[in-house]
């Protein structure tokens, strides 16, 4: 076979042998037709206005003239190649590929090429789809999903776009990052198989779709990664061109834990006031105890002249009833029984005066009195829902606890009490063969005082003790912490102290938190501190 053919007869090997030269000239698509050298033989009028070349420009033409540079200076090799081993690449396929015009510019074409053979004389013919519109058109599609990503992305609710079949088509950044889930493993997903712990939601999707109303739910329960968090939910159905609904969830956990501190916070300064009435009621009763007992004491001593003429009137022997008192206790019981109504008087007046404190006010005092002041109260703290007791634990305390130092005394004692809580809680577990134990350590490092708080407890996991200052982060279960100790004790030592409060711990290797206090009380403390 020759390897070039006479234009001549080429031509109407086209026109007489095939035929197709009248349909060539009307269809819609461009069609090019080259010899098996890869001139050009023909070139339709929808081809000459996608390329800007008059067909008298290109017959005789390497078709590479119509190709980018890279491509069109192996077609000759592509061409050859095919020739010899009849491997087709792009014979008798459909791909795109770039064009190239007149004036150099290239647009996107879909190019379909197939082989013609007629009377020993062969050749290719071209058909070709201008692709402009399509791939513009596709853009701007891509273009509108992605702006309609961005602003979904933007929103700080969990949104999720189900279909018809419950399959999700959408799933913005605020889902990957509360479910642990990127929107290439989301999209595609069944919405009941991927998040198969929201089971009634899914139910109430289902029925949002079906009923086409939309769903409403405040402050439900779920369980996401492990983690138990309050969520408002809303599923919008869409219309039913479309079909499928929209599912937002918005974590609520803080708003629901700052509601129950309100209400928490109401009903303590509820029982404030009941507990100001109760001290004095309970009061009275505890100086009538006391002083009765004094009195008792008094009306049974020998010094007192009137006792004797009374145990003479009624012929007692008054150093014999002394004997028998001595004997049988009695004044013993007397001194404990007095001391014990003391002790309660003392409790209720310290109980009083940490509630009434509300003002900050800088006093210099001594870390002996924030400490004995902060383990009275630990040890009259007794938690019936956590069962434990602090009377229990061992207390052991290292340091020279008599340096001075600047702070809001009461805040301090939040603090060191809240610390003292969370190890009491923390041990309560502890087996019968390990006593629980805190460790108070004070030292003083140039005008820093530190001291460490350490118990022997279960110690901590790093993912929690990353977290522990977190506010509303708490370890127990819902309904038995509010989250705000630590936080607030954090705030307190940094802020208002403008100190620093570090957590060392591991798990099975108890607690230890270390606070470090400016001694002259930080600058905070200038424009409060009052000398007394």
């Amino acid at each position: 076979m020759k390897d070039v053919i006479d234009i001549a007869n080429f031509t109407r090997f086209w026109a007489d042998g095939v035929r197709l030269s009248g349909v060539i000239e009307k269809i819609a698509d461009g069609v090019i037709c080259i010899n098996a050298s890869g001139q050009i033989e023909m070139f339709n009028p929808v081809a000459e206005r996608l390329f800007g070349y008059t067909s008298s420009e290109v017959i005789g033409q390497n078709i590479s003239i119509l190709m980018t540079d890279d491509v069109g200076k192996k077609h000759d090799s592509y061409l050859k190649r095919y020739n010899e081993t009849r491997e087709p690449h792009i014979i008798a396929q459909g791909r795109e590929v770039l064009g190239k015009h007149r004036d150099g510019s290239v647009f996107p074409i879909y190019l379909s090429v197939g082989e013609v053979q007629v009377s020993g004389i062969k050749g290719f013919i071209g058909i070709i789809r201008d692709l402009s519109e399509q791939k513009a058109a596709d853009l701007k599609l891509s273009r509108a999903g992605e702006f309609l990503q961005a602003i979904i992305d933007s929103m700080s609710s969990m949104l999720i776009g189900i279909d018809i079949y419950g399959i999700i088509t959408h799933w913005n950044e605020a889902a990957a990052k509360n479910f642990g889930m990127d929107v290439s493993e989301a999209i595609g997903s069944s919405f009941t198989k991927l998040l198969p712990f929201l089971g009634i939601i899914s139910e109430d999707v289902t029925q949002a779709i079906e009923k086409s109303v939309p769903i409403k739910r405040e402050q439900i329960l779920v369980v996401i990664r492990g983690k138990s968090l309050y969520a408002d939910l809303m599923i919008f159905p869409l219309n039913r061109n479309f079909g499928g609904a929209v599912v937002r969830l918005d974590d609520v956990t803080e708003r629901v834990r700052m509601q129950e501190i309100m209400v928490h916070t109401e009903k303590m300064l509820s029982i404030n006031g009941l507990a100001a009435g109760m001290a004095h009621e309970i009061n009275n009763p505890l100086s009538v105890i006391s002083v009765g007992c004094q009195n008792v004491r008094r009306r049974l001593s020998l010094e007192l002249a009137k006792n004797k003429d009374i145990a003479e009137r009624f012929n007692l022997n008054i150093n014999q009833m002394q004997e028998y008192f001595q004997a049988q206790d009695i004044f013993t019981l007397l001194s404990k029984t007095n001391d014990a109504a003391d002790r309660a008087s003392n409790i209720i007046q310290k109980t009083l005066a940490y509630s009434r404190h509300n003002i900050s006010s800088f006093i210099q005092v001594r870390l002996k009195e924030l400490i004995d002041s902060a383990l009275d109260f630990a040890k009259h703290d007794y938690d019936l829902q956590e069962s434990y007791d602090f009377c229990h634990i061992k207390i052991q305390r290292y340091g020279n606890e008599d340096i001075k130092i600047i702070c809001d005394r009461t805040a301090i004692q939040q603090v060191l009490l809240n610390l003292l809580r969370n190890s009491a809680q923390a041990m309560k577990g502890l087996g019968k063969a390990e006593i629980p134990q805190i460790d108070l350590r004070v030292s003083m490092d140039s005008n820093w005082v530190q001291i460490e708080i350490a118990d022997n407890g279960p110690g901590m996991s790093s993912d929690v003790a990353k977290r522990i200052f977190e506010k509303f982060f708490t370890t127990k279960a819902v309904g038995s912490g509010t989250g705000l100790g630590l936080s607030v004790a954090h705030f307190i030592i940094t802020q208002q102290h403008q100190g620093t409060i570090d957590l060392i711990t591991s798990p099975g290797q108890g607690t230890k938190f270390v606070i470090r206090l400016p001694k002259d009380g930080g600058s905070h403390a200038r424009s409060n501190f009052n000398r007394g």
